[in-house]
């Protein structure tokens, strides 16, 4: 964990109860923050996924709502421009424009998702290539479990719709 968070540009913490309730939640903040106390740097990324109390230590940073956003789009922008992939935002406006037109086959719609989540587990395996299985911090086994089956549904229903078309 400790090399993960000095080679890595950005660190996502992805915010649960689950993540809160892991014994390396402490240890993990005390790196990240000892290398930049007040973020001035922008390392440090934290998404609600699900609600949750947020510590002050975390509570006070500037973060993303996935939990229950007033606007999806809006937070997947935010997110984007702080991982410094703002080229990615053409993607992302056919996915959730409100005016997308209705003739968009389910191969165009399935296909970004299905490359944004394969990399995003592709970064999430690396991490977890740091820990033994007994060692993995409980929040990286369900992210990597959530990540998994929801390459395998976008895998399936990129089939499907191949199948059905």
């Amino acid at each position: 964990m400790e090399r993960g968070v000095l080679e890595s540009r950005k660190t996502l913490l992805v915010l649960t109860p689950a993540y809160f309730q892991s014994g390396w939640t402490e240890f993990e903040n005390l790196i990240l923050q000892t290398l930049d106390p007040s973020n001035q740097q922008r390392r440090l990324i934290p998404l609600v996924k699900e609600k949750c109390d947020l510590p002050l230590r975390i509570g006070y940073l500037t973060h993303l709502n996935f939990a229950d956003p007033e606007d999806l789009a809006t937070e997947w922008r935010r997110l984007l421009a702080a991982l410094g992939k703002s080229d990615q935002l053409a993607v992302l406006e056919t996915l959730v424009q409100p005016d997308l037109p209705k003739v968009m086959t389910n191969e165009e719609v399935v296909t970004p998702a299905l490359r944004m989540a394969r990399r995003s587990l592709a970064i999430l395996e690396e991490q977890a290539a740091g820990f033994g299985r007994l060692q993995m911090p409980a929040h990286l086994r369900i992210e990597l479990e959530e990540k998994r089956l929801e390459v395998a549904a976008l895998e399936a229903r990129l089939r499907d719709g191949a199948d059905n078309g």
